[in-house]
């Protein structure tokens, strides 16, 4: 998780041109990171659950059904409880923190950047007519 931190925080520090712009993109890695590591942790606790199962009914019941589809040929994590686990964890590990970052900064940060460079121009505009005017 730190590592990601660090890669979100390097992806969107790596657009920083003013010092107003700080305060967005702490924003914007609290709400990158707040999901994503409120999801990571429920698939930790949900992956600790299925491999902890204590002795009894669901353990042997998870343990007949893995053992059912390796002797098939199949994957021990191709159905039920096992396959939404396997999913959990490939969407786990197939997070890419830099992306997400990019991502934000194309739908967002850009966004706020032009509108931020197009009120500055309005201002400028209206100053010289101003100056125009007052001649």
């Amino acid at each position: 998780m730190a590592v990601e931190d660090a890669a979100v925080l390097g992806k969107l520090f790596s657009h920083l041109r003013a010092e107003d712009q700080i305060s967005t993109f702490l924003h914007a890695f609290q709400d990158l990171r707040e999901d994503r590591c409120a999801s990571v942790t429920q698939a930790e606790q949900c992956n600790l659950y299925f491999q902890m199962l204590p002795a009894g009914p669901q353990q042997e019941e998870r343990d007949h059904e893995m053992r059912t589809r390796t002797a098939q040929g199949k994957s021990a994590f191709g159905g039920g409880e096992a396959a939404e686990q396997w999913e959990q964890l490939k969407e786990l590990f197939g997070y890419d923190a830099e992306d997400e970052a990019d991502d934000w900064w194309v739908k967002w940060g850009l966004l706020r950047e032009r509108a931020k460079q197009r009120s500055l121009d309005m201002e400028g505009m209206k100053t010289h007519l101003n100056n125009i005017h007052i001649q």
